[in-house]
């Protein structure tokens, strides 16, 4: 992932997080912590980074770390296999998925798998909706976009989703047979998606009906 003012990259590479300068920098490792970890995110204002992290013996967190660098910080409260954790515009929320469980990372403490959001201090998290991966937050943070259909190996047809932060008001934005991925951009008007191992950007019209897109539209 990219820093919000375009100068620095964050990856996970070896089990690990870390960062390097654009284009040409040194990686360095941003964390001393000895578990895995993936999924990194930056906050608008470029200043942290969340991420998720995994332990065979302790199962999975929601952490957060300087985007410089140093001791991170664990924003979950429970037990459980997080994914891809992703800020609202104005940092004050965080929007991420906890999976159900799988045979290389066990079945305990995954009841209740869904889209969640809470404070970004970790406060106050619940339940937003039960289906979907990938959430995000719009432009505004009154609503949290997701798709359905998985990625290479789920369904046929992945589609675009978005609801309210009560997980009402369900609304299918696109729906694309053969894509891969379809990722809103923040401030809502375009989608970028790959679709047959290439990656196109089309515009998101706001019709309030769901648009089919594919390569062709």
């Amino acid at each position: 992932v990219t820093s919000p003012d375009g100068k620095s990259l964050v990856f996970c590479a070896v089990g690990h997080l870390w960062r390097k300068s654009l284009p040409k920098g040194k990686p360095a490792r941003l964390t001393k912590g000895t578990d895995f970890e993936f999924e990194p995110a930056f906050s608008p204002d470029g200043k942290e980074i969340v991420f998720v992290t995994w332990n065979d013996q302790n199962t999975g967190t929601i952490s957060k770390v300087p985007a410089k660098g140093g001791a991170a910080v664990k924003v979950s409260t429970a037990k459980g296999i997080y994914r891809t954790p992703s800020y609202s515009a104005d940092g004050s929320m965080i929007t991420y998925r906890r999976e159900n469980g799988n045979g290389d990372q066990g079945y305990a403490f995954t009841k209740s798998p869904g889209i969640y959001m809470m404070n970004a201090d970790g406060r106050d998290s619940k339940l937003v909706c039960e289906e979907g991966e990938y959430p995000s937050f719009n432009a505004n943070g009154d609503r949290i976009y997701y798709q359905t259909g998985g990625t290479y190996f789920g369904n046929l047809t992945k589609k675009l989703k978005s609801v309210n932060l009560n997980g009402d008001d369900e609304r299918t934005l696109l729906s694309s047979k053969y894509a891969n991925r379809l990722v809103p951009s923040p401030d809502d008007k375009w989608v970028a998606f790959s679709l047959l191992h290439k990656v196109y950007l089309a515009p998101i019209p706001a019709t309030g009906q769901t648009v089919e897109i594919d390569n062709n539209t």
